[in-house]
């Protein structure tokens, strides 16, 4: 059973884009992969994140590295809204040219095609996968005062007394909202799912006591772990977080179908040419994997997972098959 429960929350501006993550040189190439822009013409990268948070760090990141791999400015378009609903119907109505991409995550090209009543595109149709850039992950956390010590004590202190049984999440159909769904759906939990607008919020009620549990981006708990403030139950992922390496995974756990956390690709509008596809792929192919790009990542929560078409391809198809089931049994819908 799902209940939501609505705080009263409001949302605060992140700040990533302080401490110089954008204005260091990050990467010294060498070599010719990737090393042909797209024909004449503005380069563009659309993102449809919120102004400051991970996503729209790592495209502004990823914009620049491209830009001076080309030797090119490569424009940022920030078309926040809908859930990346903006972004990507904005980049599947340009010409398929590669001048420009769209740079979307699990939220925007699997969740909310499969609760979106009227979303408007289809991710596999209308798009054609360049590149899986990386993964942020997503730990459950609980106060470092709670005798609490794993996940399966969770759970069953959840069953006994409904004071443990509310768990914060992200706002109601992001992926932290549907992994708390998951949990209370296939094991068969009676959780209480508290939607927040910030993370940081909910780690500071989670601090505080006044919740029990939560269900946040890994970036925002380790400060406070280190701190000695919070204990990290366990993670999302098929393999454990570089970030975490001594935090175990959901699946380590026995909790199927978590294998998965939230990832960042490239896209462009279908029938782009394969032969300009390769000439992005390649790009972000060699700026993930032979600059200190991967090592700066993770100061926005962000691991290097570089992947090529196919494996974007591959990774959309399987993640759409996996939160098909979970996002239809759990009535959330928009219209």
């Amino acid at each position: 059973m799902i209940q939501v429960r609505h705080g009263h929350h409001r949302s605060r501006r992140r700040r990533f884009l302080a401490k110089g993550l954008l204005a260091a040189p990050l990467l010294a190439l060498t070599g010719r992969a990737g090393a042909e822009p797209p024909d004449d013409g503005p380069l563009r990268l659309v993102a449809g994140f919120d102004t400051a948070g991970p996503g729209d760090v790592l495209t502004r990141v990823l914009a620049i590295e491209v830009g001076r791999l080309w030797d090119e400015t490569v424009n940022v378009l920030n078309r926040s809204g809908g859930r990346g609903r903006m972004a990507a119907d904005y980049v599947r109505n340009q010409p398929p040219d590669g001048r420009t991409l769209l740079l979307a995550d699990t939220c925007g090209m699997v969740l909310a095609p499969l609760f979106h009543r009227s979303i408007g595109f289809d991710p596999w149709v209308d798009f054609v996968a360049v590149a899986r850039l990386g993964s942020r992950r997503s730990v459950i956390v609980v106060s470092a005062a709670s005798p609490l010590r794993d996940v399966d004590a969770w759970l069953r202190d959840a069953r006994r007394a409904p004071e443990t049984a509310t768990v914060g999440t992200a706002a109601a159909g992001g992926l932290r909202w549907f992994i708390g769904c998951r949990l209370a759906l296939e094991h068969e939990e009676s959780l209480v799912l508290m939607p927040y607008g910030r993370s940081t919020l909910l780690v500071n009620d989670v601090v505080a006591g006044r919740i029990a549990a939560g269900i946040v981006p890994i970036a925002d708990a380790l400060p406070y772990r280190h701190a000695g403030r919070i204990r990290i139950l366990a993670a999302d992922g098929a393999g454990r977080s570089t970030l975490a390496p001594d935090v175990p995974t959901l699946g380590e756990l026995g909790y199927r179908g978590f294998d998965s956390p939230q990832w960042y690709g490239l896209f462009s509008p279908r029938g782009t040419p394969g032969s300009i596809v390769d000439r992005w792929s390649e790009a972000a192919m060699a700026l993930l994997a032979r600059g200190d790009m991967p090592g700066r990542l993770p100061s926005i929560g962000i691991e290097a997972d570089p992947g090529s078409p196919e494996a974007l391809k591959a990774t959309l198809a399987e993640d759409i098959e996996t939160w098909r089931p979970l996002v239809a049994a759990s009535g959330f819908v928009v219209d």
